[in-house]
């Protein structure tokens, strides 16, 4: 029997949510990106890797971005946009077109945490990878102790699959559990 494993990779493409816009980096986007994400110390209790962590990352960030948007239709990376600021960004990254599978990370700035946003990122994104771009699986992972990402991850309708034991390190050296989730199709 025959298996359809052809994806239809769009690229980024802006999508709107009830309260978010999620669109593509645009030239310009570093300042406030670090501005409003950044320098949000909160974040990296939670993340081993802020691309945006200095004025200077962030625009290399931008930049990369909007590079790939023009060259790669598998790159997908969002600015995540609420009253005409940027809150956050979310991604899916690690596409295998073989097994139609991707991981999505988001971070939002812990000054927009407990809204919802995160989640309704995460939902929208799901939709377009699951939905449009064809992908079968989509997974992703947190810190333990990041109550609000893994809260955001089930109420964007992700499956917790299990823990990894102290598969993440903090700045201080402690290790910590990391929580996964994923999402099907067919779910």
């Amino acid at each position: 029997m025959e298996t359809n494993r052809e994806m239809e990779h769009k690229g980024t493409a802006d999508i709107r949510t009830e309260h978010l816009l999620l669109r593509k980096f645009h030239t310009g986007d570093g300042a406030e990106l670090f501005q409003n994400v950044g320098s949000d110390e909160t974040i990296m209790e939670h993340i081993r890797w802020l691309p945006c962590g200095s004025p200077e990352m962030s625009e290399v960030f931008v930049a990369d971005n909007i590079q790939k948007y023009e060259t790669d239709p598998s790159h997908y990376s969002w600015a995540i946009i609420r009253d005409a600021q940027i809150i956050g960004y979310v991604g899916v990254y690690d596409i295998d077109d073989y097994t139609q599978s991707g991981e999505i990370g988001i971070t939002v700035a812990s000054a927009f945490s407990g809204h919802g946003y995160a989640s309704e990122a995460i939902h929208a994104v799901l939709e377009y990878m699951l939905g449009k771009v064809g992908l079968n699986r989509v997974f992703a992972w947190c810190n333990a102790r990041n109550i609000g990402s893994s809260k955001a991850m089930q109420k964007a309708g992700m499956t917790y699959e299990g823990t990894a034991r102290e598969a993440a390190m903090r700045s201080d050296g402690e290790h910590d559990d990391v929580l996964w989730y994923s999402i099907l199709k067919s779910d």
